[in-house]
């Protein structure tokens, strides 16, 4: 019951604030794997249920820090359709197709 209590919190929250969406990058490539697979998966999930992501949108860098951080399963989500992040998976060349709304 906790998990409903703390989306009922998180959803009072981006409604006080008038967030009606939340949105994610990835490239197109990775669209056949989230649809097979049921959904988004953060990167740790996808690797302890050997689920291989085509371009992911991390580089090491930012999985080493999710993982000292403790948020190695947790998918990124934003408040805005262009995320910084995005152009910087594409200029290092992790992206070549973004999908996002």
């Amino acid at each position: 019951m906790e998990k409903q209590t703390d989306m009922q919190e998180l959803k009072a929250l981006l409604e006080k604030n008038g967030v009606r969406k939340l949105y994610h990058f990835t490239d197109r490539d990775n669209l056949a794997s989230i649809i097979r697979h049921g959904g988004l998966y953060s990167w740790a999930d996808c690797a302890d249920k050997g689920i291989d992501i085509p371009k992911p949108g991390s580089d090491q860098m930012s999985r080493s820090l999710d993982a000292r951080d403790g948020l190695e399963h947790y998918v990124r989500v934003s408040f805005v359709t262009s995320h910084p992040m995005m152009f910087v998976a594409m200029n290092d060349g992790r992206i070549s197709n973004p999908r996002h709304p």
